[in-house]
């Protein structure tokens, strides 16, 4: 469970009873800062924005509030995970325009003024799925649906859809797992935000990669457990050109499951075209962890080849994480 690493919690001794004693409860408020951790939270910025403003405006939410925001990916005794309902108070698109405000903030894209980039939006679906581990973490998938819409200098608007997807686990050694529901939550909201930035920037905004950033792409090559994770994650957000031929090295000499799968969620963030050939000749033999993240690169990269990997061995895969991901990229195109 790569989150789980990467935040660094310790795992309790959840006993079984305890996983299971749940009640379905209502999520009435959430905080942004429950969603940042010390890999995603930027400590300098990603892109030489300061000529590239960016104004985020209102960004609706028309996905159904009735139906539960965390959803059980999983119903077996030993697996099921927890449920929770939305407050219809809760406004959830304030919340992603809140992050998206932020976020680009600290991404290093410049305050609003007359040449400023306009982004609005709607939030069409979203939802967490979980899926307990026995006497372990608890597993969230979240899914964010939304439609931006870009104008410049108060030009004509386009409009761009795009999925968002975040993977997340926690433990807990008390009787609840709510609080690890709303993080996961959290981080699909801060990690969404700064996700779609970076495909806005690729496709619109077009400010280069910041300065900084090539001291980076050295200290991603450091192997094992002593990559900086939060490098690899401030550089995945950057666009880059040269990242891409490091991270794609990188990938078949790391043993571990949870930085291999980091590694290709950042080529999923730079939208790495060359990576889709490589990850999809990977997928048969790889993790759970890293099918998962694959079939986020090939949704976030695009194209003929990833859609029909997407199509097969992830509507195909045995494991129900990624072949829930399959069917949602499917069921949006």
């Amino acid at each position: 469970m790569r989150r789980s690493v990467r935040m660094g919690l310790c795992m309790g001794g959840v006993m079984l009873a305890t996983a299971t004693a749940l009640a379905i409860g209502t999520i009435k408020e959430l905080s942004l800062d429950d969603g940042r951790d010390d890999v995603n939270r930027l400590t300098g910025p990603a892109v030489d924005g300061s000529g590239t403003p960016v104004a985020i405006g209102t960004i609706a939410a028309t996905f159904d509030k009735g139906a539960k925001i965390v959803r059980r990916g999983a119903t077996g005794f030993m697996t099921r995970g927890p449920e929770y309902n939305l407050d219809k108070s809760l406004d959830l698109g304030a919340v992603f325009g809140s992050a998206l405000k932020q976020e680009a903030t600290a991404m290093g894209f410049g305050a609003s003024g007359a040449s400023a980039w306009q982004v609005d939006g709607t939030i069409k679906d979203l939802y967490v799925e979980s899926k307990q581990i026995p006497y372990g973490a608890t597993l969230f998938w979240g899914f964010m649906d939304v439609e931006f819409r870009v104008a410049h200098a108060g030009g004509a608007p386009q409009t761009v859809s795009m999925r968002l997807h975040n993977y997340n686990g926690g433990y807990n050694a008390g009787m609840g797992r709510k609080d690890e529901a709303i993080e996961a939550l959290a981080h699909l909201f801060v990690e969404g935000a700064q996700e779609a930035l970076a495909r806005l920037n690729r496709l619109y905004f077009k400010a280069p990669p910041h300065p900084g950033v090539a001291a980076l792409l050295d200290q991603v090559k450091t192997m094992g457990e002593h990559r900086p994770a939060a490098s690899l994650h401030r550089l995945a957000l950057s666009g880059s050109p040269e990242a891409p031929a490091v991270l794609l090295a990188l990938v078949p000499k790391e043993p571990d499951e949870n930085r291999r799968s980091a590694l290709i969620e950042a080529l999923a963030r730079l939208g790495a075209a060359n990576a889709v050939p490589v990850l999809s000749q990977r997928y048969a033999t790889e993790d759970e962890d890293c099918r998962w993240v694959t079939l986020k690169a090939m949704d976030y990269i695009g194209g003929a080849d990833a859609e029909a990997l997407v199509k097969g061995a992830g509507l195909a895969d045995k494991d129900g994480g990624p072949r829930r991901l399959a069917e949602k990229i499917t069921a949006g195109k």
